[in-house]
């Protein structure tokens, strides 16, 4: 028993060190380039060694395969967006507080590379156990993301329904920006943000009883995926 103690602390030191490792980080950060640009399937091993300037034997050293290495891109990204998201739940309004995490997901989506198209589209290549211990952080921001619009029906000028739903739609709408969105474009991501806000909350009061068909309760199949 003791000894299977001392093996964790050793194995949780060894790991914060590794975290804390410049070429590591490097390592990272050439991957989330590569990912993107190139995809998972499309990068490789050798890539990667080459945009960092090491060879093969550094990345397995701090990785065992491909596979961790896009696990750790995905987790790393995901800590960094709550870590951000959470720093804008201060705002004076549910209103303010949902608009202000639209903009901030928007310019992770479309700013930080490993976690606007990478976390969409790639996390399809995680085998299934690593894609269970990934689930809870994705899972974890959503939630952020719910508490956030369940607040916001409250006010007067968001249409009632279902919090999961809209949720989800909101998330899938704001993921698919990366696809289409340019630095070039004739609207800044902050300016994208403001039409994702339009889309959400109405320019007028609403009517008495406008929302009396309104439900926080799911209207799908709870047990279907979306």
């Amino acid at each position: 028993m003791v000894r299977m103690k001392r093996k964790a602390v050793l194995q949780t030191s060894v790991h914060k060190k590794r975290r804390a490792n410049p070429t590591r980080e490097k390592i990272l950060d050439a991957a989330s380039r590569l990912f993107k640009n190139k995809g998972f399937l499309g990068t490789s091993i050798e890539d990667i060694a080459s945009m960092v300037g090491k060879n093969k034997a550094t990345i397995f050293y701090y990785f065992p395969d491909k596979e961790h290495l896009l696990y750790e891109v995905l987790c790393e990204a995901q800590h960094r967006a709550l870590k951000r998201l959470q720093s804008t739940m201060s705002s004076s309004s549910p209103e303010e507080k949902l608009k202000n995490m639209i903009k901030e997901y928007l310019k992770l989506n479309v700013h930080d590379d490993s976690f606007g198209g990478i976390s969409t589209f790639e996390l399809k290549n995680l085998s299934p156990k690593l894609r269970e211990s990934y689930i809870p952080l994705r899972d974890k921001l959503e939630g952020l993301f719910r508490e956030a619009v369940q607040e916001a029906m409250s006010t007067s000028r968001m249409k009632r329904g279902d919090v999961r739903v809209q949720t989800r739609l909101i998330l899938g709408a704001m993921n698919a920006v990366a696809r289409w969105f340019k630095q070039s474009g004739p609207l800044s991501i902050e300016e994208v943000g403001d039409e994702m806000y339009k889309l959400i909350f109405r320019d007028e009061p609403p009517k008495k009883n406008d929302d009396k068909h309104s439900t926080t309760e799911p209207f799908i199949d709870s047990s279907s995926s979306l």
